[in-house]
């Protein structure tokens, strides 16, 4: 029966003993504090007191001397039984650690005799391998230790040394397999130092190289020294496997795309210039992205982006860019006769390098901070993201004082750090350098102009896999 079917409140006692107001007085109670330090009974010690005391506040009703006398002595010695048990439980401490303590104690004197029991010439194990299976094994103490408990208790401590001996051993190895993964991720490093491996190149990170060229390196026998020489050997391996890697992620890319937005020559420059847009359905959703399960990337970006996949299957889905693309050239065009918004390509507008912020989005966010600016390629990853594909762009190009003030701003870092989203803004170069890709970060924030769009305040919490990627 579960306890609170068993036991009553305190204020339920006048309503179930009539009279019996004395009875809270003279029986112990237990109080639960997450209850709001409530005082609870058992129930039936409440009426078996209510039953006695009845007794006596019968006998005495007939105004008898020396029933009053018993009555009264009998809710003295009654009070005093409760404060001593009170006080006893006080000095005792928590009852549930007392209990746990004698059952630990109860099994660590068993554990004791079945070491002293233990046939050791039959087992090739360690001092170690037998403390560690004693530690885990737990003992029945309620049965009383004769020789038919000790001897399936001996065998279960047999089993548990063997698992314990074959545990140690895999940690060992393990030990030597993390010291040979570091030789070889440092290795791995000074490769991609060597060759200048850029974002354009779409490199892989150390977790599929590990499972590639390094991986008779990492995973061979344990009793072999890993040599220098034996890295330096995998050099060509790796070359090759790095342009095998751009080739399936490249084509994997390309397949995503549609008709209208894939070029029609297939190399990386013509991919770059149809300003593709994806996004990736591994990653987890950041807290406070409600109605926006994907982070979005543009095609620079997503050629990074991986979750250890061999070909770049992590993103599945592929936005489009073009109208977003179409207004930021619109709007550009008006201040620059260089630009012609039929026929000028994105290139065209990289030379232009202009900063332009998002129409679309309110002067004052809910977050009380005010619009953030972009360069244009950030832009259009911005409105896909934000807005949707095919909601209307509205790209507003900055003052020309204003531009100067951004670009005269660039290559520092603002490490101010926003009181509402809790990550710091910098600027575009540095955040490119220092964040992994599947974060998104405005290129810059204009001052006294803070950060703004709560949706951009969630690109984080990724490790770092490149540097110096541009938009």
């Amino acid at each position: 029966m579960c306890f609170k079917k068993r036991t009553i409140e305190h204020w339920v006692i006048p309503h179930l003993c009539p009279g019996g107001l004395d009875i809270p007085h003279l029986l112990p109670h237990c109080i639960i504090p997450s209850e709001g330090n409530r005082k609870y009974y058992w129930k039936e010690d409440v009426v078996s007191m209510h039953k006695t005391l009845s007794l006596y506040q019968t006998a005495a009703s007939g105004g008898e001397l020396k029933a009053m006398k018993k009555l009264k002595n009998f809710k003295t010695s009654g009070k005093a039984r409760v404060a001593a048990i009170l006080a006893h439980a006080l000095a005792a401490g928590d009852w549930k650690k007392i209990c746990s303590e004698a059952r630990e104690e109860a099994k660590n004197r068993v554990r004791t005799e079945l070491k002293a029991r233990l046939d050791r010439s039959a087992l090739d194990c360690t001092e170690e391998d037998i403390d560690t299976a004693l530690r885990k094994c737990s003992p029945d103490i309620k049965k009383p230790p004769t020789a038919e408990y000790w001897a399936p208790a001996l065998q279960r401590l047999q089993n548990g040394i063997m698992k314990a001996k074959s545990r140690r051993i895999e940690r060992e190895h393990e030990d030597i397999r993390a010291d040979r993964r570091m030789l070889v991720r440092e290795a791995f490093s000074k490769f991609m130092k060597q060759f200048k491996l850029r974002d354009s190149l779409c490199y892989p990170d150390f977790k599929i190289m590990a499972d590639g060229p390094f991986h008779s390196l990492i995973h061979q026998d344990y009793d072999t020294e890993l040599q220098q020489d034996d890295i330096n050997r995998v050099d060509s391996q790796l070359t090759n496997f790095v342009e095998e890697y751009r080739a399936k992620v490249k084509s994997s890319l390309m397949a995503k795309l549609s008709n209208l937005a894939a070029p029609p020559s297939s190399s990386l420059s013509s991919l770059d210039l149809a300003i593709a847009v994806f996004s990736c359905g591994s990653c987890a959703v950041p807290k406070g992205m409600d109605g926006m399960p994907f982070l979005v990337f543009s095609y620079a970006e997503a050629a990074l982006h991986h979750h250890g996949q061999k070909d770049g299957n992590a993103l599945t889905r592929h936005h489009s860019a073009s109208r977003a693309t179409t207004f930021v050239l619109r709007c550009l065009s008006r201040s620059n006769k260089n630009l012609n918004p039929h026929s000028s390509t994105p290139s065209d507008l990289d030379e232009v390098d202009a900063r332009v912020m998002c129409g679309s989005c309110p002067e004052v966010l809910q977050n009380g901070q005010g619009r953030s600016i972009f360069k244009w390629r950030s832009y259009v990853v911005h409105h896909v993201m934000t807005h949707g594909s095919k909601s209307i762009p509205n790209p507003e190009r900055l003052s020309l004082e204003e531009e100067r003030r951004v670009k005269s701003k660039e290559g520092t870092v603002n490490l101010k750090k926003s009181k509402s989203n809790a990550w710091y803004h910098t600027t575009f170069e540095r955040v490119r350098a220092f964040h992994s890709v599947n974060q998104f970060h405005a290129d810059f924030v204009l001052p006294p102009v803070p950060m703004g769009s709560l949706a951009l305040a969630t690109r984080l919490k990724r490790d770092l896999i490149t540097s110096g990627i541009r938009s």
